[in-house]
């Protein structure tokens, strides 16, 4: 339903950006459809709508939730690459990703 919305914007005529992105995230995370997840944050950083970190703390959520450690790396690593500057719940979000997969070391670099 949000991705409906989502997509219903241009048929209105009306822009997407980095909040209805966020928001449409943020939706499919509770859905636990980290593949759409993925898809969408990916389709942020090809069209013209600027990143924010609402987007992507909602995308790192869903990563944790759906026990996908790399794709929450990855999209902390993009973050901090798009100067996004990761809040709390960011770190946290991914940290914790990390951690419960037994990652450690990945723990240990998130946190330098």
């Amino acid at each position: 339903q949000a991705l409906a919305h989502l997509r219903g914007l241009s048929a209105a005529k009306l822009e997407a950006d980095g909040t209805s992105y966020g928001a449409t995230i943020q939706a499919c995370g509770r859905a636990r459809d980290w593949k759409l997840v993925l898809m969408l944050v990916r389709e942020m950083g090809r069209s013209m709508v600027e990143p924010n970190s609402i987007a992507y703390g909602n995308a790192l959520a869903a990563f944790q939730d759906c026990a996908k450690w790399e794709l929450a790396v990855s999209a902390f690593c993009d973050m901090k690459g798009l100067e996004l500057n990761p809040d709390g719940l960011a770190y946290s979000a991914a940290v914790n990703a990390c951690f419960d997969a037994d990652q450690w070391r990945k723990t240990l670099a998130l946190l330098e």
